[in-house]
């Protein structure tokens, strides 16, 4: 039995229903509302505000394709997480945790039914390379089925976060980190700016 499975469908003329499946738990959202399976509850709407656990801040989740960077993420984020299977450790330690911002890179456009799953359960998350915003599950859904046609391309770096401004700091702290690690000259690394985690408090953002 698989650990973890992801699907999503889409009838035409309807919305994209999608679903996130791990051991412990199943998430189906569509425009029209979202739901959670547990072993022990069975099936609940989620309406209202999502209950989730309080953050911890200095959590992040990231693919294992980034662990290169631990050391520089460190700086900014104590405890960064590196997950192999990253869909199924969104859905567990950010959908049902408390670890308050993750960045997914699909590989398969199946993989993004966590993006409508995570929206409809009350993330937002936010595309990588574009910085479009998407915050509602009409939206997902759009997104997904242009990816699906072939209409946009799809590839891009998902962050799903609890806020804007989480979503924005970690797309700060990776490109930031990411253009230190490639300077050509070693010798940059001695010039770099030991406060410059003041580039990403919230108050930074407009």
């Amino acid at each position: 039995m698989p650990k973890f499975s992801t699907a999503a469908r889409h009838v035409p003329h309807h919305p994209l229903y999608a679903a996130t499946v791990t051991p412990s738990t199943a998430l189906l959202s569509d425009c029209s509302g979202s739901w959670r399976l547990t072993l022990a509850d069975g099936w609940q709407a989620m309406v209202g505000d999502p209950v989730v656990a309080d953050p911890a801040p200095d959590y992040v989740l990231l693919p294992r394709s980034l662990e290169h960077l631990a050391p520089r993420i460190r700086r900014h984020y104590k405890e960064p997480l590196f997950p192999y299977d990253t869909t199924a450790a969104i859905v567990q330690a950010v959908l049902g945790g408390a670890v308050p911002v993750a960045v997914h890179f699909t590989e398969h456009v199946l993989d993004s039914a966590i993006l409508p799953v995570a929206i409809g359960h009350g993330m937002i998350v936010r595309l990588q390379g574009s910085g479009e915003l998407l915050e509602k599950p009409w939206e997902a859904s759009k997104y997904m089925y242009k990816a699906v046609t072939g209409e946009v391309p799809f590839g891009d770096g998902l962050v799903i976060a609890r806020n804007i401004w989480d979503a924005r700091r970690v797309s700060r702290v990776l490109a930031h980190e990411t253009a230190l690690l490639e300077q050509l000259n070693p010798i940059d690394a001695f010039l770099e700016d030991e406060d410059d985690d003041d580039l990403f408090d919230y108050e930074a953002d407009d």
